[in-house]
């Protein structure tokens, strides 16, 4: 009995540690899920996604001129219940030559260990959210997890 709750504290530290070093910087563009924008600017698309990330994320970094959002949701209960060591997000914009504007966004969970165990991510609703500000459906109520 001893034993088994000395590993499982060892468990717990271990994911408290991995929950409180890892942050958005890490996160790297090419890893994501990827829409683009015609007819629209780079400037619409920059203020629609900040504003879909902060309203559910606290922002770490923000770079209009590299086009980079990284945020982190903090630790709290999971979809499933369980203790979420929350999640880190990248947001990647750019123009292209031809005009089109690419979003990426990279979400990873903080710990391993839930990584293991869900594949829930942001990236997805990011991007329909982002989708949804730019054609003029996203109501004031909704977010990230609404």
């Amino acid at each position: 009995m001893h034993r088994a709750i000395q590993w499982l504290t060892i468990l717990m530290l271990s994911g408290a540690i991995a929950a409180c070093t890892n942050s958005s910087t890490y996160l790297k563009k090419g890893n994501g899920t990827v829409a683009s924008f015609e007819n629209t600017t780079y400037e619409e698309v920059w203020e629609a996604a900040f504003k879909v990330v902060a309203r559910g994320l606290t922002i770490n970094e923000r770079d209009k001129r590299r086009g980079v959002i990284r945020a982190t949701e903090g630790i709290g209960t999971s979809q499933y219940g369980s203790i979420s060591y929350g999640q880190v997000v990248a947001v990647f914009i750019e123009e292209s030559k031809s005009g089109i504007i690419m979003l990426e966004v990279v979400s990873e969970n903080r710990s391993f260990l839930e990584t293991a165990l869900t594949t829930a991510s942001y990236e997805e609703d990011i991007i329909n959210l982002v989708q949804a500000t730019l054609a003029g459906q996203l109501q004031r109520s909704q977010g990230l997890g609404s």
